[in-house]
């Protein structure tokens, strides 16, 4: 029985980002008597020891195993890269094992290090390789390949690790090693009955009648399972698709196989197949996390949310800790499964828990994710909150998937309708509370600063009215309504001049075709003109107003026969003074008494120049 291990984890310059995880994976094992040795410098805490380079470098990888192993003061000893983190039933698995001395398993990791699932029946299963004490010598041979290896300390001090000896020529030259041993190998269990287990997980057989035929067997199996995963990882299915096929005639209950074909059939639209491929598997090992994922997302893509709704509960739940990449591709099937089936709240609880739980080190959230949740905050009436979501999307979509930003900026479109239909409304306040914390998320947004700025440009906060105009502008100069809305600010603050180079070149950009944004250039530019002086330009600039407003849309508005008039009367045009003043009159806000008295008194003045 395994009382007490010494759990030396190496090499922590590769394993940074997830020793944290790795560490709490052996906390909660349920050890009693235990140690953590960590190579590197580190301050000591609790049950954990670091073990600084003395040469201040880490050596070769035998030299830091050896000098972990000599450090350990229990019965047994794991080896584990710092970038790996235990299934959470590992050490419940091992308890009550006697007879065996060593296990060890080759796990392959993507560049950058991730959580690995590694229990010991995942280890029997998977044809990684376990050794009885007849064969402790492996321990310096075939687990300096290894990057998980448990033994007992006493098996170390015998033998050690040979620390001038370097790892085996790659995986396949350890496979063939292991076959000419005598053990199964997974990958090769039924190939031409060399491996059969007759009740047993191994049998021993003849090296040097049969080591030839099992050399060609395992080459010829592991090649065309490796050309397999390529293909698939190309995303080149069908061929993929033929490769797993040709493996599964030789070993037709090879679960890996199965597994990776049931999904190169989900990825090639065969989800009916896809389906049953699955079911093969999980009657073998019902609690197999690829197939149960991969059968979740074949059942949505049949539209059959609802049963893929536990699946991918399941895998979600039980994927161990730092294992990101099963988790997140489990996730989002269960949001986009809840989604389908209404259940909106608990599709934005779990697109909410992807953005949240996933390391910005280990993968950014992928565009789906984006588009899920913002389409779900449409769907429960939350525009504000879909709006930064959609607009991740839509940023991502123009870089990775061009054909889909039409439809989001539909989407985003849709998002801020509420808050445009506010502004256009006059209600500005409302206004501001549902862009406000859109801009909190998207404080480089452009339209969300323009938004923001009308608004206070509306409340007369002219100066907070500038300051989003400029960061809009900084954000994208060629954004005409930013441009206009400083005008228009700046024509309100008294920069008279820089309001005038503003509008006009909005004015001079904006195309005919916008007629509404063109003639609010023109109407701020004419009042910009008026105040620096220049009045003719002035008059040309509002008679144009006049000539070319849309007889549909009404009269034109009160400041345009304003201005005009007041331009006129300066250029000393005291009868078109007097008729522009005087239809401003009839269109003034009768309870303005200072504006009426004004114009009432330039009409007087006008009407005493024509005398």
């Amino acid at each position: 029985m395994i009382r007490s291990i010494s759990f030396c984890v190496m090499p922590i310059s590769k394993g940074r980002t997830f020793l944290k995880t790795c560490l709490e994976s052996i906390a909660v094992q349920g050890v009693q008597d235990y140690e953590i040795l960590i190579d590197g410098p580190g301050n000591n805490d609790g049950h954990i020891r670091y073990l600084p380079w003395s040469s201040g470098s880490a050596g070769s990888i035998n030299q830091t195993r050896n000098r972990l192993c000599a450090s350990a003061q229990k019965e047994h000893i794991v080896l584990i890269d710092a970038s790996l983190s235990l299934a959470p039933d590992w050490f419940a698995n091992l308890r009550n094992v006697t007879w065996l001395d060593v296990i060890g398993s080759r796990l392959e990791t993507k560049r950058g290090g991730r959580g690995i699932d590694w229990s010991f029946s995942h280890t029997l299963k998977s044809g990684k390789w376990v050794l009885p004490l007849e064969y402790e010598e492996w321990l310096t041979r075939a687990f300096v390949n290894c990057n998980l290896v448990l033994f007992r300390k006493a098996v170390w001090e015998r033998v050690g690790f040979e620390e001038n000896r370097s790892a085996l020529d790659g995986s396949e030259d350890f496979c063939l090693r292991a076959a000419e041993m005598g053990y199964r190998v997974g990958i090769a269990s039924k190939a031409r009955g060399l491996f059969q287990a007759n009740g047993s997980w191994w049998r021993p057989f003849n090296p040097g009648k049969e080591y030839d035929e099992a050399r060609k067997v395992v080459g010829r199996f592991r090649k065309t399972l490796f050309e397999g995963s390529q293909q698939f990882l190309a995303g080149q299915y069908e061929q993929a698709l033929d490769c797993f096929h040709t493996v599964l005639e030789e070993d037709p209950d090879n679960i890996d196989v199965l597994a990776k074909t049931g999904l190169a059939l989900r990825n090639t639209g065969k989800a009916y197949e896809a389906i049953e491929t699955f079911n093969h598997v999980l009657a073998a090992e019902p609690g197999n996390k690829v197939a149960l994922r991969g059968r979740g997302w074949a059942y949505l893509q049949l539209g059959d949310a609802a049963r893929a709704i536990p699946d991918l509960q399941f895998v979600m739940q039980n994927v161990p800790p730092g294992d990101y990449g099963p988790w997140l591709e489990a996730a989002r099937g269960l949001a986009t499964a809840l989604g389908q089936t209404g259940d909106t709240t608990g599709s934005i609880q779990v697109y909410q828990e992807i953005l949240e739980k996933l390391p910005r080190d280990f993968v950014q959230p992928p565009l789906d994710v984006y588009q899920g949740l913002g389409e779900a905050q449409l769907r429960a009436g939350n525009p504000a909150l879909a709006e930064p979501h959609l607009a991740k999307a839509l940023a991502l979509a123009e870089k990775e998937q061009p054909a889909l930003v039409p439809a989001l900026k539909q989407k985003l479109e849709q998002a801020r309708q509420p808050g445009i239909a506010l502004l256009q409304s006059g209600q500005f306040e409302q206004a501001l509370k549902l862009f406000l914390p859109i801009l909190e998320n998207e404080p480089g947004n452009p339209d969300i600063r323009n938004h923001v700025g009308w608004a206070m440009h509306n409340l007369g906060r002219y100066a907070e009215a500038i300051d989003h105009f400029n960061i809009a502008l900084e954000t994208h100069a060629g954004h005409l309504a930013a441009r206009r809305g400083r005008g228009w600010a700046q024509l309100q603050s008294q920069q008279h001049e820089s309001a005038l180079a503003d509008l006009l070149r909005a004015f001079e950009e904006t195309p005919v075709t916008d007629a509404a944004e063109r003639l609010e250039a023109a109407r701020g530019l004419g009042w910009a003109q008026y105040h620096c002086g220049h009045f003719i330009d002035a008059i040309n600039t509002f008679e144009n107003v006049l000539q070319t407003f849309p007889k549909e849309w009404g009269e034109p508005p009160f400041d345009v026969y304003h201005g005009l008039g007041h331009a006129c009367f300066q250029a000393g045009r005291m009868a078109d003074a007097k008729r522009h003043l005087a239809r401003a009159k009839e269109k003034a806000d009768p309870t303005n008494t200072d504006l009426i008295t004004d114009l009432q008194h330039t009409l007087d003045q006008a009407e005493r120049g024509l005398i």
